[in-house]
């Protein structure tokens, strides 16, 4: 039963990048804005490791301005986890490794999920690991929370679990409350269904010593992880994340799932998003939105229009209904593990830009209706895939994630500074052209707009026939093959990805009426019933 544990979540939780032919169609947005042109600057890059596997999966700006990183470090093929603390110039302050966290020698692969920093000036990281229980005489699988002081040093460590139920509770995403900590993840049960396990969401809650004062899980569908986790304006709870609409695990009918609690855990609404094929929410900081809604965002091989993954942004409203989406990515295996809320309201998303072989690290910064700010791809030597992403003091960001070879066994952790940048939008566009015509001939249209930066601008139609055209010239030519109304849409788009809000033009490709004795009279009196005339188009 328990390598059977050990693979499920080394499946669901385990940063790997898949090797798989790319296919499908460009991503002109982001092609177009691949330029460093006023770009973001990369300030600073630090890497760190040795012979073995290292990574950092979180990094969050401090009070004095520097840095706390936490993730894996591996010695003499056992995992540890490892907090390293840095100024705001990327300097190391102090490095601490916590080798009471495994160390077993076991095959299981430790995950290091989250840090924060805490009102006393200290730590709190979480993750999970293999646990000696002692009462048992057993080894055993746990969540902990390992709580330090503002040096680093050990104040206490706790592992939590249900022994009696055989459930264990792995905290993804956490954070201080009035009255101790709470975070949101996953309950993997062991005793429910399987063959071996169950994952569903779980939400705990400890208090300032990390004694557990309650937890909750919730079994959605067949299995599920969250991955987010955030309190809600009402004193309740969101969670984000991966399940399945059966017990099979993995196959095509992974979805996006979101769930609210209110703020005694009980269950109040859950939603999914979902298509043909696999979809899939790995990403931490999927958040609620400041008019109630959700913003969640993830990873699509149904939907993307770029070929294979590309990643799905989801905005809902307060009951979990899709308002609207975006799709970002390229024709090769794009993912994310983090999104943001920017101190401007808006969302800063950290993907994955997988192209055979090759992981850069793709920025796209959107406001708060998903209106694309700026786009920014930071291309750096070998392979870096990023895995989080914290805005910092000075309006730049700070990234972590590990260097290398995927599934190699060595990787180095590394954490990557990019300094601030504002990029004003365009203006909406003006259109002008004919608001009738006939099928198959060609119109010209044209489109104006303004850049406050004095950017080059770019212009995307979409011609309400499935078709949409990118162009850099002010005017473009397009036919439609049947008759019909169609609200034309155009947007400009500046050098950085800055866009602008969509503009609707009217144009009519009106039907045909061969009635005979109408047109003959039409041919009799050329001027008689002017506005059946309209009407009908002739």
């Amino acid at each position: 039963m328990q390598k059977k544990i050990v693979e499920i979540l080394v499946v669901t939780l385990f940063i790997a990048a898949a090797v798989i032919p790319a296919v499908g169609t460009m991503n002109e947005k982001i092609n177009q804005t691949n330029n460093t042109y006023l770009q973001p600057t990369v300030e600073w890059v630090k890497t760190y490791g040795g012979d073995e596997f290292d990574l950092f999966r979180c990094v969050q700006h401090t009070s004095d301005g520097g840095y706390i990183a936490f993730g894996e470090y591996e010695e003499d093929d056992n995992n540890y986890a490892r907090l390293i603390k840095l100024n705001s110039t990327g300097d190391e302050e102090w490095s601490v490794i916590n080798y009471d966290i495994n160390g077993t020698g076991f095959d299981v692969d430790e995950l290091m999920n989250y840090v924060i920093q805490t009102s006393d000036g200290g730590y709190l990281a979480s993750g999970h690991d293999m646990y000696y229980y002692t009462e048992g005489d057993f080894w055993y699988y746990g969540g902990f929370l390992w709580k330090t002081d503002s040096d680093g040093a050990t104040e206490w460590l706790k592992y939590y679990y249900d022994v009696d139920e055989i459930v264990y509770m792995i905290i993804m995403q956490l954070t201080e409350v009035d009255d101790g900590y709470i975070g949101g993840g996953l309950a993997v049960d062991a005793e429910e269904s399987g063959p071996d396990y169950d994952l569903n969401f779980s939400i705990v809650k400890v208090d300032f010593n990390g004694n557990l004062t309650w937890y909750e899980q919730y079994d959605l569908y067949g299995y599920e992880y969250a991955c987010s986790f955030d309190i809600t304006t009402d004193g309740g709870y969101f969670l984000s994340g991966t399940g399945s609409i059966n017990d099979t695990y993995p196959d095509d009918d992974n979805v996006i799932c979101m769930m609210k609690a209110d703020s005694n855990g009980v269950k109040q609404l859950q939603k999914i998003f979902d298509g043909s094929k696999a979809d899939f929410c790995n990403a931490r900081g999927c958040c609620q939105t400041n008019d109630g809604g959700y913003m969640i965002v993830g990873t699509t091989e149904s939907y993307g229009p770029y070929g294979n993954w590309d990643i799905w942004q989801i905005k809902t409203d307060a009951n979990g209904n899709k308002e609207w989406e975006n799709f970002f990515g390229e024709p090769g295996w794009d993912m994310t593990w983090s999104m943001q809320n920017t101190s401007d309201g808006g969302y800063i998303l950290l993907i994955d830009y997988n192209q055979g072989f090759v992981d850069d690290i793709l920025l796209v910064k959107t406001d708060e209706d998903g209106n694309v700010i700026w786009n920014y791809l930071i291309v750096q030597t070998g392979r870096h895939q990023p895995i989080f992403i914290d805005e910092t003091d000075d309006g730049g960001y700070i990234i972590c994630g590990r260097t290398g070879n995927p599934d190699a066994k060595t990787t180095d952790s590394f954490l990557l500074k990019v300094g601030p940048f504002d990029n004003e939008r365009p203006s909406k566009p003006t259109i002008d052209g004919k608001s009738k015509g006939e099928p198959n001939v060609n119109y010209t249209f044209t489109a104006s707009s303004t850049d406050p930066d004095g950017d080059t601008l770019s212009f995307m139609w979409d011609w309400a026939d499935g078709n949409t055209t990118l162009t850099d010239q002010v005017e473009v030519s397009y036919s439609w093959a049947k008759r019909g109304n169609y609200t034309i849409k155009a947007k400009a788009i500046d050098e950085h990805g800055g866009e602008s809000e969509w503009e609707t033009f009217e144009f009519k490709v009106p039907r045909t009426y061969n009635h005979p004795f109408i047109l003959r009279l039409f041919e009799w009196f050329p001027n008689l019933f002017p506005i059946l005339r309209h009407l009908m188009g002739l």
